[in-house]
């Protein structure tokens, strides 16, 4: 499951790039797909859309979190492929322009567009979180 999630952000992160590209966007994008079978709960996202679990009586509960340079483990794997994060009127951004780690397109922000799977802003990579269902909490 896992695999296939990685596989489709990829397989969207290319065709989005190859789309940018023919029309020169510089632009990207934020994903979030969950997928419900009758034992799991799969959430993959990148960037600020988020997924929020609703359940009968009202109670809501979120289930992603935004991929922002202010989380500490998003700074850090920035960094780690050779990125860097800076103040920018008041706002941390990636390589001085954007406002997330993690999201599809953005080829404006690529270092290393053959690595794109690590590239130092704006990757693709999905963060992938699995439920069982009924036990969410």
């Amino acid at each position: 499951r896992n695999l296939a999630l990685h596989e489709a952000f990829q397989r969207c992160e290319a065709a989005f790039i190859e789309k940018a590209n023919v029309e020169n966007l510089r632009d990207g994008t934020t994903a979030v797909v969950a997928l419900v079978d009758s034992n799991h709960l799969t959430v993959a996202h990148v960037g600020d859309s988020r997924a929020v679990l609703c359940r009968s009586g009202g109670t809501t509960q979120e289930l992603t979190h935004d991929h922002s340079p202010d989380l500490k483990e998003e700074r850090d794997r920035v960094e780690a492929a050779g990125g860097f994060v800076v103040e920018r009127h008041g706002c941390l951004r990636v390589m001085g322009r954007l406002g997330l780690t993690r999201a599809i397109g953005d080829r404006g922000q690529r270092l290393w567009p053959a690595r794109s799977e690590i590239c130092a802003s704006a990757s693709p990579i999905p963060e992938i979180a699995l439920w069982l269902v009924g036990a969410v909490s």
